[in-house]
């Protein structure tokens, strides 16, 4: 039965009455919480933070920049730190988070809501790299030689065309080392894989690294074998040889040989008066400088040495001596066409005895730095 009060108005009931307590407490609560939540300074790292992408798919870098909230106080701020899971060798398509740490005591001291702390983003739009392979790092190098084989230097050139690849170096290792046709030469390239990884290129190397051999060509060469003199070769050289009995140093062998032999010599108008006479070639003696020689850089590669023997005949009184005289050519060579230089115009007396053993000592010296080889006519 409904209740009423002397004006007829409705009494609530003690129900009622209840629930309408609970209910103004629950406004009253509520009310409360939202001027407590209000009154929080509420920072969004999302809105504060951003992530620059950069470099090349595989080898991209993230960097986290931060604005730092004008509102939030600077003790505060001191304590957070926010971090990328993962900022170096990035790829297309990888997952990166963004994680924040800061003091949740001096956060709710001054009344700060961190929200936002955990974000993760998918990366995207870096650009492919470009892979150069073995040839195209070494399309357009190759090797420039200087001097005759056996003592060839050799040296690497850089003739790319690629705007990156043209300022990379490529050496041949010892530059001191000689080389000779036919022998092969390594070509090494300096590659910085970083620097190169950072302008979007990617080098792939061989099985030895970034190295390629090549092969030394023909061209004039050193002869380092009797076998290349032919016969004619010899004969040309023997009558060249003959050329040089009449000049100073052939006068002045002979000097040596008449005071060696006590003959007395004769001289008019300041001239000797004796002359070589009849020489005829006995053999000769084709010397080839060992590899140590050679790697050393003393003396000929290769020197002959011609044995002749003549009369020393002195007109004013008919005195005569019977001796041997060594003519010696250095370096004969042959050129790329084919064709020799046996280096006539290096062609000289070297020694002349009447004693066979002086001969022979001197034919004989020098065999530790070569190798020698005896020719007959």
């Amino acid at each position: 039965m409904k209740r009423t009060n002397n004006r007829g108005e409705a009494l609530l009931s003690p129900l009622g009455i209840i629930a309408s307590i609970i209910l103004l407490v629950l406004a009253v609560i509520a009310g409360v919480c939202i001027i407590w939540y209000n009154s929080f300074t509420e920072v969004d790292l999302s809105a504060v933070t951003s992530v620059s992408i950069m470099g090349y798919d595989s080898t991209g870098v993230a960097q986290l920049n931060v604005d730092v909230p004008e509102e939030v106080p600077e003790e505060f701020w001191k304590t957070v730190e926010i971090t990328l899971d993962r900022d170096q060798k990035l790829s297309n398509g990888d997952q990166v988070t963004m994680s924040c740490t800061y003091d949740e005591d001096l956060a709710k001291e001054y009344k700060i809501r961190m929200i936002g702390t955990d974000e993760s983003f998918e990366v995207s739009g870096l650009k492919e790299l470009r892979s150069v392979g073995m040839d195209e790092l070494f399309d357009g190098v190759s090797i420039a030689c200087s001097g005759v084989s056996p003592l060839l230097t050799v040296e690497a050139v850089n003739g790319s065309s690629d705007p990156y690849i043209q300022n990379i170096l490529f050496y041949t290792g010892d530059p001191e080392r000689h080389y000779r046709a036919g022998d092969t030469v390594r070509v090494t390239a300096d590659i910085d894989e970083e620097a190169a990884l950072a302008h979007g290129i990617r080098f792939l190397s061989g099985a030895e690294g970034f190295v390629k051999d090549y092969e030394i060509p023909a061209g004039d060469s050193y002869l380092v074998s009797a076998e290349q003199l032919t016969a004619e070769d010899l004969q040309t050289l023997a009558e060249r040889g003959k050329t040089f009995f009449t000049d100073q140093k052939a006068k002045e062998y002979g000097l040596r040989i008449f005071t060696s032999a006590h003959v007395n010599y004769f001289f008019v108008n300041s001239d000797t008066t004796f002359t070589w006479q009849n020489p005829r070639a006995l053999s000769a003696y084709f010397n080839v400088a060992t590899d140590e020689t050679l790697a050393n850089g003393k003396g000929y590669v290769n020197y002959l040495q011609i044995c002749y023997e003549a009369t020393l005949y002195q007109r004013c009184d008919g005195a005569a001596v019977q001796a041997e005289i060594v003519v010696q050519f250095d370096n004969l060579m042959e050129k790329a066409d084919g064709t020799k230089d046996l280096g006539l115009e290096s062609g000289r007396i070297v020694s002349a005895s009447y004693l066979d053993a002086d001969i022979k000592k001197m034919i004989n010296s020098g065999e530790e730095d070569y190798t020698k080889t005896r020719l007959e006519f």
